[in-house]
C-alpha cells in the first residue's frame, strides 16, 4: 500500500489566516464586477440574443410535432456552435475555477431548482467537450504570478493588499486575464445552456405530441402548443421527480442511510434549493467547524449508501469488463476510496468542509499524487463498501484511465444528455482535478451499452426492495385449487384491503430524454402492459379467494398497481393510470411507501374502477 504524506498539525496562527481566507480571493472583485454589470443595466436571466435572431428568420406559425422536430434541432446546433466558440479559447481550468464561483441561482423564465440543475449540467458538459485541456492564459499559480497579474491587477488596490499578500504566501490556481467582461461571458453562455435545456424541454413535449408554435413576439421566439392535459400531466411528472435509487439499467437499490449507515458516503450536488448552511450546523460542529453567518454554499453534501449501490450492481461484473477492460470492482474502489478520503480531509482541515461546499472540486494535483491517494485509502473503502476484492488487486493507474477526460471521451459527450461526464479533469499533461459534482449521473448512466447475459437479477432487486417488510401473498406462485397459479410479485394487507404490485425492472434509454417519440411510446407501452397484467391477476385471485397456499378471504377489495424504478410520465389522465389526482397507478418504491404510510389506498380501493372485489 502506498504511504500517504502525513500533514503538518495546524497552528493557531496558521487557522488564522484560513480563517481570514473564508473571505476568499474572488470574492470582492467578483462582486465589484457584479455591481458593474448591474450599474449596466445587464439582465442575466433574459434570453439570449441568439433566441430572438434565430426565430425570427423562421416563418411564424404553427408547426406539427414532424415539423418542429428538424426545427428545434437545427436550433440547438446553431446553439451549440456558438458554446463551442466561446468554450474553446480558454482552458477547462479556467472555465471550472470561474463557473463553480457563481451561485447557482436561475436563468430565463423558468427558475425551478431542477432546470436549475439541468442548465449547470448543461454548461458543464460543454465545458468538458470544448474547452481546452492544456493551460491557458486565463488562470496561473499564484506563486508564479505578479499580483498585477492576477484579475487584471484589481488586487493592487490599497484595500486589497492583503489579498494579494495571501496569494503570495498561499500558492493556490487563480484567475488572471478575468473582469467584468470575462463575467458577462459566463452568463452569457449560461444563456446559452439554458436555450438548450428550452430545446430539449420542449422536444420532450413535441415527443408526447404537442405542436410548436414560432411567435416573433414572443420573448424566446417559439413554445408549444400543449394541451390542457399534457400540461397537467407534464406538471404532475415534474412534481414527482425524485432522489438516485436505480442506475439507467432499472437495477434499483436503497440509497437511503437508514440506520445501518455501513456503505454510506457522501455526495456533493449543487445547491439549487438555495438551503442555507444554519441547515448544517450541527454537521459542521461534529468537525469543530463553527461559522458565525448564514448564507447558502453553492453545493451541498448528503449522505448516499454507495455500498448498496455497488452491490446492487456487481452482477454487471463481467459484461462491464468485457466492454471496458477495466474491473469493475476495482472502479467501485476507486471512487470509494477519493469518497472516503473526503471524511478524513474533513476531519484533519475543517474548512476544507467549506470548501467543498463551495466548489466540490480540487486540485489540480499531480497525477502521481492522486494516485498515491488513492491507494492509500483503497482497503478502508473496499471494507466499507464490502467489495469482494483486496486492495493490491486494483490496478490504480487502469482506473484512473477510466475515469479521466479524454479527446475521445471529449467527442461522445451529448449536451442535451449532459454527458457522460468525466471525474478526473486534465490540466495540462502531467495535472488532475477532481470533480465531486457530477458522481451520481456517473454511477446513474455507467452501464450504459454494458448487458449482461441473465439480467433477472434487475427484477429480483425490484421485488426484494418492494416487499422489504414481507407480502401477504406467497413470494412463489399463487396456486389455486383447480391447479392454476399466478405470480404475485407483491402484496400488502392494508385492513380489509389487498393491494398487490407488478414489478417491472426495464432500462430508461436516452431516448425518452431527446424526445424520441418512438422511446415515448415504447416506454408506455411497457407501462401498459404492466397494468393489463396485474388487472388481469387481481380478477383472477378475486374469483379464487383460497388456494393451496393462501387465502384472501378476509379482503374486500383488490387494488392492483405496478411498480418500476423510476418515475415514470403517464400518457392519459384516465384512472386507468391513476388512483387519485396525484396518485398514480404506476409507482416507484418510495411513492409506494409514502402511499402506505399516508393510508391513501383504504378510500380510494372503494369507488377506484379498477379495484375489484373478492367473491
Amino acid at each position: 500500500m502506498g504511504k500517504r504524506r502525513k500533514k503538518k498539525k495546524v497552528s493557531s496562527s496558521t487557522k488564522d489566516d484560513v480563517g481570514k481566507a473564508l473571505i476568499e480571493y474572488h470574492q470582492i472583485p467578483f462582486a465589484l464586477f457584479h455591481k458593474e454589470l448591474k450599474a449596466q443595466g445587464y439582465n442575466s436571466s433574459d434570453n439570449h440574443q441568439i433566441a430572438r435572431s434565430f426565430w425570427n428568420v423562421v416563418p411564424p406559425g404553427a408547426y406539427d410535432p414532424f415539423e418542429a422536430k428538424p426545427l428545434l434541432e437545427t436550433y440547438s446546433e446553431v446553439l451549440e456552435r456558438e458554446i463551442k466558440v466561446s468554450l474553446s479559447r480558454h482552458s477547462i481550468a479556467y472555465w471550472l475555477h470561474s463557473y463553480r464561483r457563481l451561485f447557482p441561482g436561475g436563468t430565463g423564465d423558468n427558475p425551478k431548482s431542477q432546470t436549475i440543475l439541468i442548465v449547470r449540467g448543461t454548461l458543464e458538459a460543454a465545458v468538458q467537450k470544448y474547452a481546452k485541456s492544456e493551460v491557458c492564459s486565463g488562470v496561473g499559480f499564484s506563486k508564479d504570478l505578479a499580483v498585477k497579474d492576477i484579475f487584471n491587477g484589481i488586487l493592487m488596490h490599497p484595500k486589497l493588499e492583503t489579498l494579494g499578500e495571501h496569494l503570495r504566501l498561499h500558492n493556490q490556481l487563480v484567475l488572471t486575464d478575468f473582469d467584468v467582461h470575462a463575467l458577462r461571458e459566463l452568463y452569457e453562455l449560461e444563456k446559452l445552456a439554458y436555450q438548450i435545456w428550452r430545446v430539449g424541454a420542449t422536444l420532450r413535449i413535441v415527443g408526447k405530441g404537442a405542436g410548436l408554435i414560432v411567435d416573433p413576439s414572443h420573448p424566446g421566439g417559439f413554445y408549444d402548443s400543449r394541451s390542457n392535459e399534457l400540461d397537467e400531466l407534464v406538471q404532475r411528472y415534474d412534481s414527482r421527480l425524485r432522489g438516485f435509487s436505480a442506475s439507467s439499467t432499472g437495477t434499483s437499490f436503497n440509497g437511503s442511510p437508514g440506520a445501518n449507515t455501513k456503505g454510506t458516503i457522501f455526495l456533493g450536488k449543487y445547491n439549487v434549493e438555495a438551503i442555507e448552511v444554519s441547515h448544517f450546523a450541527r454537521f459542521f460542529d461534529r468537525f469543530g467547524l463553527k461559522l458565525t453567518n448564514d448564507f447558502p454554499t453553492n453545493f451541498i453534501w448528503a449522505p448516499f449508501n454507495m455500498g448498496r449501490y455497488c452491490k446492487a450492481h456487481l452482477p454487471f461484473s463481467a459484461a462491464f469488463r468485457d466492454r471496458h477492460g477495466v474491473a469493475l470492482e476495482w472502479l467501485f474502489a476507486t471512487v470509494g476510496a477519493l469518497l472516503w478520503r473526503i471524511f478524513v480531509l474533513w476531519r484533519e482541515d475543517p474548512y476544507a468542509i467549506l470548501r467543498h461546499f463551495q466548489r466540490a472540486y480540487e486540485g489540480p494535483y499531480l497525477r502521481e499524487y492522486i494516485e498515491r491517494e488513492i491507494r492509500y485509502f483503497l482497503n478502508a473503502a473496499i471494507g466499507w463498501l464490502d467489495l469482494p476484492i483486496k486492495s493490491d488487486e486494483v490496478n490504480v493507474p487502469k482506473t484512473i484511465s477510466f475515469l479521466e477526460l479524454t479527446k475521445e471521451k471529449q467527442a461522445n459527450i451529448n449536451l442535451r444528455t449532459r454527458g457522460p461526464m468525466s471525474l478526473l479533469l486534465p490540466y495540462a499533461e502531467d495535472r488532475l482535478f477532481i470533480d465531486y459534482c457530477w458522481i451520481p449521473e456517473f454511477l446513474y448512466n455507467l452501464f450504459f451499452g454494458v448487458t449482461p447475459t441473465d439480467q433477472n437479477f434487475k427484477g429480483d432487486a425490484l421485488e426484494e426492495i418492494v416487499r422489504q417488510d414481507g407480502s401477504a401473498l406467497p413470494t412463489g406462485p399463487c396456486k389455486a385449487v383447480s391447479g392454476e397459479e399466478r405470480q404475485i410479485d407483491a402484496a400488502f394487507a392494508l385492513d380489509n384491503v389487498l393491494v398487490i404490485a407488478e414489478c417491472k425492472a426495464f432500462a430508461r434509454s436516452f431516448g425518452v430524454d431527446l424526445g424520441d417519440s418512438r422511446a415515448i411510446g415504447y416506454r408506455n407501452e411497457r407501462i401498459q402492459e404492466a397494468l393489463k397484467e396485474v388487472d388481469s391477476k387481481a380478477r383472477w385471485l378475486a374469483s379464487n379467494p383460497r388456494g393451496t397456499n393462501y387465502d384472501i378471504t378476509k379482503f374486500k377489495v383488490i387494488l392492483p398497481i405496478a411498480i418500476t424504478p423510476f418515475v415514470e410520465y403517464l400518457s392519459s389522465l384516465s384512472p386507468f393510470y391513476w388512483l387519485a389526482e396525484h396518485l398514480p397507478r404506476v409507482m416507484t418504491p418510495d411513492e409506494l411507501s409514502d402511499a402506505m404510510e399516508k393510508k391513501q389506498f383504504g378510500s380510494i380501493s372503494v369507488v377506484h374502477p379498477h379495484a375489484v372485489f373478492v367473491k
